[in-house]
């Protein structure tokens, strides 16, 4: 935990206003890398074979039933492409989707944008 915290002593800069406990941060990211990485192992076995997941959410989105609605939130800054979105939003057209790009925030919006996250 103490080479986390040196690591991420910037983390207090970028979410200090609303993490108290400035160990509260290195702590996390610490156990969430101190274990095994089933859910990387996961991924990693889904797209083992070309590179890319077995079987893809895209389907399976165009067959959700059209009553429940669907949401998409991107960063302005991410490295995800929204080309899947876009393509469900175009080919859903019985339910809801909606597209959602939050400003000056990457990957993770919940954390980058706390507030406009939770106005979503």
């Amino acid at each position: 935990p103490a080479v986390m915290q040196k690591a991420l002593s910037g983390a207090d800069a970028h979410f200090g206003h609303f993490v108290k406990d400035s160990t509260a941060i290195p702590n996390y990211v610490y156990h969430c890398n101190v274990r095994r990485p089933t859910g990387e192992e996961a991924f990693r076995n889904l797209s083992i074979h070309f590179g890319w997941t077995k079987h893809p959410m895209v389907e399976r989105f165009l067959n959700l039933d059209p009553k429940v609605p669907v949401t998409f939130l991107y960063g302005d800054r991410t490295f995800i492409t929204r080309s899947p979105a876009k393509y469900i939003k175009k080919n859903r057209s019985a339910g809801y989707v909606d597209i959602q790009v939050l400003k000056e925030c990457g990957h993770n919006v919940h954390m980058d944008q706390p507030d406009q996250f939770n106005d979503i």
